[in-house]
């Protein structure tokens, strides 16, 4: 696997070919952004407005906005072997707007890690208990930072761990539920919910993962080719969207409502506890990198300062735990 220098994975400069990644281990990462609660939720909403049918076509068309942009955002990554926000300067924003499009991601992202440790901690209160709510959010949210102050190279490891864990863990809950339907009778039925056009139901789905299409180079700079780009694209997005997605509309369809995340995290006890934590981990820990990658361009380009992305990530992820 591909080192870093000195975790600091080359957040100002380019990455050279050296430290990139096999197209595997960078796609495992991307699935692990759209194998998530939340992709459960979106896929829930489509199934709670919209027949079988027609949330399969919202989903195709959301996922295929999703792979265009991602596939050009993502390959102009790839040949520069830069950021997001570094990449802005050299594509017309200059200096300053790197420093703003750093700024703005940095605050987003470290925003939503701050929300996604919150969700996963009120899930461990009632599921454990023993801490308060804030305790658990710092937990999770110093498990990450740890994770991520390493780099790619240790994101890499932890999706390799917490994604398959998550799939089945909650694909066992699912089961449990979906058995006790019969399927053709899901894919004909009529939602229980107020109707949703197709093109709500397309923006629903893109909407969804705008941001994260948006961002591919800070993920794409691994790549080794754009042939790599593509693939782990395809791979990522269109499995993430079709599989996460279809399995929400059917337990939307199914248990006639669109609150369906307790379905998925229903499991009391230890496992209960390993499907939110891995959830978590998985999507949370590009938050945090991101965050780190825009805030250490911001003070780069605002003020001439480099700072270490590693400390970065530490005083970031500190702040987004409390």
């Amino acid at each position: 696997m591909a080192s870093s220098s000195g975790h600091d994975d080359h957040a100002l400069a380019r990455v050279p070919q050296t430290a990139r990644f096999h197209w595997f281990s960078v796609a495992t990462q991307r699935f692990g952004q759209l194998s998530t609660l939340a992709s459960f939720l979106i896929g829930a909403t489509l199934g709670f407005g919209m027949t079988f049918w027609n949330a399969v076509l919202a989903i195709t068309l959301g996922a295929v906005i999703l792979e265009v942009m991602t596939v050009f955002t993502g390959i102009a990554g790839q040949r520069e072997g830069l950021s997001t926000s570094l990449l802005a300067r050299w594509t017309g924003f200059g200096a300053a707007g790197a420093s703003l499009i750093g700024l703005a991601i940095g605050i987003s992202a470290v925003g939503w890690f701050g929300i996604q440790n919150a969700v996963s901690a009120d899930g461990l209160v009632n599921l454990v208990g023993v801490l308060p709510s804030w305790g658990w959010a710092l937990v999770v949210g110093l498990l990450i930072t740890a994770i991520v102050v390493r780099g790619v190279g240790s994101m890499a490891w932890a999706a390799y761990v917490t994604v398959p864990a998550f799939l089945l863990m909650a694909g066992w809950s699912i089961t449990v539920e979906l058995s006790r339907h019969d399927l053709g009778a899901l894919t004909s039925a009529q939602p229980a919910g107020p109707s949703l056009s197709l093109l709500q139901g397309t923006t629903i789905v893109a909407g969804g993962f705008i941001v994260g299409a948006v961002i591919t180079p800070d993920m794409s700079r691994f790549n080794r080719s754009g042939k790599d780009v593509v693939k782990q694209t395809v791979v990522g997005i269109t499995v993430g969207e079709y599989v996460i997605g279809l399995i929400g509309v059917l337990l939307a369809l199914a248990l006639r409502t669109n609150d369906v995340i307790a379905i998925v995290t229903s499991t009391s006890g230890f496992l209960g506890t390993l499907i939110i934590v891995a959830a978590t981990v998985k999507v949370n820990d590009w938050n945090l990198y991101a965050a780190s990658l825009g805030v250490v361009t911001f003070v780069d380009q605002a003020f001439g300062r480099r700072l270490h992305r590693g400390a970065v990530t530490v005083g970031v992820g500190v702040l987004g735990s409390v």
